[in-house]
C-alpha cells in the first residue's frame, strides 16, 4: 500500500513539475517570440472584416469581433508601420487611436487625404468609421471618407486566391497578408539577422521550437484532430521563427497532424547553411536532422 501511495505521489510531483515549467518557461518564451500581428484569425470566432485604404496606398484590413480589434490583414507595404504595435486586441476606439496617430507620425495621413472604407459584412464597419471620424476630430484633421462595399470572394479573387470556401479563402488572404511581411522583413536592409552572431549549432533549436509552439497552438485553436501533409492548412515558411519575424522555415519544411499532435520538419536555411530538426508528437521528442 506504501508503495502505491508512493508511486501516486511521484506522478503528481511530475506533473506539477510539468505544468510548472509549462507556465514559467514555456508560455512566456513562447509570448516574448511573438508579436501582437503574428497571431492566426480564429475564422469560426471573427464577426467582420473593415478595410482601410489611404489615397489608393496604406491597405489594410481589421478583422473584428462585436467589440475587438483582433487581426490586422497588410496588403502593401507602407501598412506594415502598424505590424507589432499593439493594436490586436484592444478596443475599437483605442485601436483606431492607435492606428491614426500611427499613419500619422509616419505622414501616410495628412489633411485632405482620402480614406477609403470598403465594407464586407456591414457589422462593424460603421462603428470603426464613428472610431475614426471622432479620432481625427480631436486632432482637429480633416479628411475625405469613400465607403465602398465589397466581399471576401471578390477579395480573394482580387488577390488569385482560387479557394471556393469563404473560410478558406480568408485563411488565404491572411497568408498572402503574412508573405507581404515574410518577404518585406527578408528585405529590410540593416535589419537582417547578423547570421554569425544569431545562428549556431547551440541555439538553432530555440528558433526551430518557436516554430513548433506556433503550429501547436494553431492546432489547438482551430481543433484539427488530423491533417496529412499535402492538406495542412498553415503554411510553415510563413511561421517567423525569431522575435525579429526575419528568420522563416525554408520549403524543405512540413507537418502534420494525427491524433491532434503535430509531427514536423522543421527547417532553416542561413548562408547556405542547413539546420534543421525533427519533431515526433512533443516539443520534448525530437531529433538532429532528417525525420
Amino acid at each position: 500500500m506504501k508503495d502505491k501511495y508512493r508511486i501516486t505521489l511521484q506522478i503528481i510531483l511530475v506533473i506539477a513539475l510539468i505544468i510548472g515549467a509549462l507556465v514559467f518557461k514555456v508560455i512566456p518564451e513562447y509570448k516574448e517570440t511573438q508579436g501582437s500581428s503574428d497571431t492566426y484569425i480564429k475564422v469560426d470566432e471573427y464577426k467582420d472584416l473593415v478595410e482601410l485604404k489611404i489615397n489608393n496606398h496604406t491597405n489594410f484590413a481589421l478583422v473584428t469581433t462585436d467589440k475587438l480589434i483582433t487581426n490586422i490583414l497588410f496588403f502593401d507595404n507602407t501598412s506594415l508601420v502598424l505590424y507589432n504595435q499593439d493594436i490586436e486586441g484592444t478596443s475599437f476606439e483605442n485601436g483606431i487611436k492607435k492606428i491614426i496617430n500611427i499613419l500619422i507620425e509616419n505622414n501616410y495621413l495628412k489633411t485632405n487625404d482620402f480614406i477609403t472604407i470598403t465594407k464586407y459584412h456591414n457589422k462593424t464597419d460603421q462603428i470603426i468609421k464613428n472610431e475614426i471620424v471622432k479620432c481625427l476630430n480631436s486632432l482637429n484633421a480633416s479628411v475625405n471618407i469613400i465607403e465602398e462595399k465589397n466581399t471576401i470572394q471578390q477579395k480573394a479573387k482580387s488577390l488569385k486566391i482560387e479557394e471556393a470556401d469563404e473560410k478558406q479563402q480568408l485563411k488565404a488572404i491572411e497568408y498572402a497578408s503574412k508573405d507581404i511581411v515574410r518577404k518585406y522583413k527578408n528585405n529590410l536592409s540593416g535589419q537582417q539577422i547578423t547570421q554569425k552572431e544569431d545562428i549556431t549549432e547551440e541555439n538553432i533549436r530555440d528558433y526551430t521550437d518557436n516554430v513548433y509552439k506556433k503550429i501547436e497552438q494553431y492546432v489547438r485553436q482551430n481543433e484539427i484532430i488530423n491533417q496529412d501533409v499535402n492538406t495542412t492548412t498553415l503554411d510553415i515558411t510563413k511561421i517567423p521563427a525569431n522575435k525579429r519575424g526575419n528568420l522563416f522555415p525554408d520549403n524543405n519544411s512540413w507537418y502534420y497532424v494525427q491524433d491532434k499532435q503535430v509531427y514536423a520538419y522543421i527547417s532553416i536555411t542561413v548562408d547556405d547553411v542547413n539546420y534543421s530538426y525533427c519533431y515526433q508528437a512533443s516539443i520534448d521528442i525530437y531529433k538532429k536532422g532528417q525525420c
